[in-house]
C-alpha cells in the first residue's frame, strides 16, 4: 500500500531484504516494536522497504503505511558488480533511495528492534551530524573484534593506497569502524553515498574484505560529518550469532502465533519478547537439526567438489 505520510514526511526509515526470508520476518518484528513506541502514529515518517518479495510483508503489515520498492534479480546482480560483493547491494540501495526520496534517510538492518520512542534519535540527524549504531574499533586495536575479518581489513588498508576522487589516498589505521545497523544521513549529504560506493570498490578491488561496506561508510561519514551513536534507542542483535539464532527461532514462531491478531496486540507482545531477547533459548532438537543439516551440506560439497 502507499504511504499516506509520504508527501509530508521529514524522515525516511529504510529497510533492505532479499534472498533470506528470515530477514523479512525480522523487519516485520522490528516494525511492530516501532508501532508500539509511536502508538501507531507514523506522522512525519515514511517507511520504505526494498525487497525482492513482498508476500511476507503483505501478510503481516497490511495495516502499516509502507512504500515497497521491488528489487529484481537483474538489479541485485548489477549492484553486486564489479566484484560480486553481496553487501554492495546495500550501498547502492542507500544511494538509490536518497535519489528518489529527497528527505533524511535512516537505514536500518532487519535484526533490530526499538526500545523507546525514537523521534529524539531521528532528530539528531543534520547536515553536520550522522548517526550510526555503535563505535566499535579501529585498525590499530580491534579489541574483541580482532578476528579474521579484522585482520583482512587491516592488511588491506595497511598495504595499499586507493584512488578516491581522483587522488591517491592512504586510509589511516586510526579510522573508526562504526556498526552500520542504523545509519542516519541528512539529505544534504546525499553525495557522500557516491563516495561510499567508490571506497567499497577501491578497497574490495585490492582484496576481498567481507565487511568493507561498513568500514567504507564509516570512513566517508567521519571525514565529512560528526558521527554519534544510537544510544539505547534500538537493539541490534547481530553481534552474537547464537543470540540472533535463538531470538530468530522465537521470532518466527511469535509471528505465526499472532498472525491475524489486532496490530496493537501484536505490538505489545513483540515488546514483551524483545525484553527477553538476551535470555531466550532454543530446544535441543534444533541443535540436532542444525548438526544434521551441516553434515548434509558437507557431504554435498565433497560429492560435487571432492573437498570441503
Amino acid at each position: 500500500m502507499s504511504n499516506t505520510n509520504s508527501d509530508r514526511a521529514t524522515k525516511n526509515l529504510v529497510f533492505l531484504s532479499h534472498g533470506d526470508k528470515l530477514v523479512h520476518y525480522e523487519i516485520v518484528f522490528c516494525l511492530h516494536t516501532l508501532y508500539y513506541h509511536l502508538k501507531g502514529d507514523f506522522t512525519g515518517l515514511q517507511i520504505t522497504i526494498y525487497t525482492d518479495d513482498i508476500s511476507s510483508y503483505k501478510k503481516y503489515l497490511s495495516s502499516f503505511p509502507i512504500v515497497y520498492e521491488i528489487l529484481t534479480k537483474q538489479q541485485i546482480a548489477e549492484y553486486r558488480k564489479p566484484y560480486g560483493y553481496i553487501h554492495r547491494v546495500k550501498a547502492c540501495v542507500m544511494k538509490l533511495c536518497m535519489e528518489k526520496y529527497p528527505i533524511d534517510m535512516m537505514f536500518l538492518d532487519g535484526d533490530t528492534f526499538f526500545t523507546k520512542y525514537p523521534w529524539p534519535l531521528f532528530n539528531k540527524i543534520s547536515p553536520e551530524v550522522c548517526v550510526m549504531n555503535i563505535d566499535e574499533y579501529d585498525l590499530v586495536d580491534g579489541g574483541d573484534h580482532e578476528n579474521s575479518y579484522w585482520l583482512d581489513l587491516r592488511h588491506n588498508v595497511r598495504n595499499n593506497t586507493y584512488l578516491i576522487k581522483g587522488k591517491e589516498t592512504r586510509i589511516p589505521l586510526t579510522t573508526r569502524m562504526w556498526n552500520s545497523g542504523f545509519t542516519g544521513i541528512s539529505y544534504q549529504n546525499a553525495s557522500l553515498l557516491d563516495d561510499n560506493i567508490e571506497v567499497i570498490d577501491q578497497v574490495y578491488g585490492k582484496g576481498e574484505v567481507f565487511h568493507i561496506e561498513q568500514f567504507a561508510l564509516s570512513y566517508v561519514l567521519q571525514n565529512a560529518t560528526r558521527i554519534v551513536d544510537t544510544e539505547d534507542y534500538i537493539v541490534h542483535y547481530y553481534y552474537k550469532i547464537t543470540d540472533r539464532k535463538y531470538f530468530d527461532y522465537h521470532l518466527v514462531r511469535f509471528l505465526k502465533k499472532y498472525k491475524g491478531k489486532p496490530v496493537q496486540e501484536i505490538a505489545e507482545k513483540a515488546i514483551e519478547l524483545a525484553k527477553h531477547y538476551e535470555t531466550v533459548t532454543i530446544p535441543k532438537y534444533v541443535h540436532l537439526y542444525d548438526t544434521i543439516l551441516l553434515r548434509y551440506k558437507n557431504i554435498k560439497k565433497v560429492t560435487f567438489k571432492g573437498r570441503l
